[in-house]
């Protein structure tokens, strides 16, 4: 039973490292291709102001992610931004409305940071276990 419960508890942590890894893979590209895509119809002034202000929502995220976690979980917390990240890269990709690029943009800004952040205390709680 020890050693089953030991693979077990490798291989989560295998999947939290598998996962950070191709999310982060995905975060760079995604962010590679939002700002030259996003010169196509705003200014480079403007895409700074909007990384800025991506960067602003995520630092309200933070301070705000212990009352998030309490309440619903760190799980249901992933999923939820997860699914905003999602939602924000396909409406990145699928519009070409310059209101909406700029709020699929700040979603996507927003979220990712979340996203590592939750993988965070998976792996934290993972690695409390030993």
């Amino acid at each position: 039973m020890i050693r089953i419960v030991g693979k077990s508890r490798k291989l989560k942590r295998l999947s939290i490292y598998l996962a950070g890894f191709f999310l982060a893979f995905h975060y760079v590209l995604v962010i590679y291709v939002n700002s030259s895509f996003l010169k196509q119809f705003l200014s480079i002034g403007t895409i700074g102001f909007l990384y800025i202000i991506g960067a602003l929502l995520s630092i309200i995220l933070f301070i705000k992610s212990p009352i998030i976690l309490n309440k619903i979980g760190n799980f249901k917390t992933s999923i939820i931004f997860i699914l905003l990240e999602l939602i924000a890269t396909f409406g990145i990709a699928s519009f070409h409305n310059q209101k909406l690029l700029i709020i699929f943009f700040l979603i996507h800004q927003a979220a990712m940071p979340l996203i590592f952040f939750s993988l965070d205390i998976f792996l934290e709680h993972e690695q409390g276990k030993e």
